[in-house]
Order: C-alpha cells, then structure tokens, then sequence
C-alpha cells in the first residue's frame, strides 16, 4: 500500500525535450534510444521540416572514440545518395553535445515486423535483399563497407501502395577503404 504523506516520484523527463539544439533544431519527441545513442524528432526551423537528430547517450557521451564514430557515421552516410540508405542534413556540436540530423522516417525496423510476423516469406525477402544490396553497392564504390547490416539497422518505409521500401541505418560500425 501506499504512503499519502509521500511526495509524488517526479516523472523521468528527457531534458532535451523543449529544447532548441544548436539554435535550430526544435527537439519534439523521442523516437527511439540505441546502445550509444538517443533519437529524437525535431524541427529544423531554418527549412521547417522535420528531422530526426541523434545524440549520443550522456553515459557514452564521455567518450572521444564514441563521438568520433557518430561524425564519421554522419560524413560516411552523407557522401551516399541512394534511395535505400538514410539521408543525412547535418553534423554538429552544441553543448558539450555531438549531434547528427537526418530525415524523418515513418514506418518500423524489419525485426520489429519480424517479431510481429515471424519469418517473411521467400519473395519479399529477396526483394528486401536487393534492395539492401542495391545501397550497398553504392557504399561500396564510395569506399564505405557497413559492418553491422542486421533487421535492427533496417528500416520498413510506410508506403501507400504497401510495397516494402527499405533504408539502412546506423552507420557507426564502417570500413572505410581508402
């Protein structure tokens, strides 16, 4: 049983909610936290689109190769330009802070549908395999190899036809080979 006499427990607030990043970016919402970092929802006020921003996580933040691996993540995706793979708008640094700005995408990770599906049948896998294979292909000739292609770091895309569109994520864990 409760104590009436005892204070209300304060709601675990993110304080990046409300705020404005580096001047800019109007912080709406969390869409979702990974093992280093934290993924909000913004407002890019400059172009009023929103924007989905990753942080890296204050317990990780303290360290140098975690913030060096979220700008090279940010400058290896945003030398790609393919439809399969995110599209990056911006890097940067506010507060202590390093950041990066991306589109906003609407849909589910492939291993969340998984979970809800169980296994995907054999052609839809084979079109979701090609068209990883397709951004993947274009990393390559840049130079890029993505280390960590798993259904967590791929994205379903809501379509209004419901065809699969998928864009690969996360590109913290590279090669670069050159």
């Amino acid at each position: 049983m409760s104590d009436p006499s005892a204070k209300p427990r304060k709601k675990n607030r993110d304080r990046l909610i409300g705020e404005v990043l580096d001047g800019r970016y109007e912080i709406e919402g969390r869409l979702g936290k990974g093992g280093m970092a934290v993924v909000y929802k913004a407002l890019d006020r400059s172009f009023g689109r929103a924007v989905a921003i990753k942080v890296l996580r204050t317990d990780v933040a303290k360290d140098p190769i975690a913030a060096k691996r979220l700008i090279r993540e940010a400058r290896a995706a945003g030398q790609l330009h393919h439809p399969n793979i995110i599209t990056m708008h911006d890097v940067g640094t506010a507060d202590g802070m390093v950041y990066i700005v991306m589109e906003v995408l609407v849909g589910c990770e492939l291993s969340d549908l998984m979970e809800e599906l169980g296994p995907i049948d054999v052609l839809r896998s084979l079109d979701i395999a090609r068209q990883v294979a397709s951004g993947l292909a274009v990393a390559h000739r840049a130079g890029i190899v993505h280390r960590d292609i798993k259904p967590e770091n791929l994205f379903l895309i809501d379509t209004e036809s419901g065809a699969d569109y998928i864009k690969m994520l996360d590109f913290s864990n590279i090669t670069l080979m050159h």
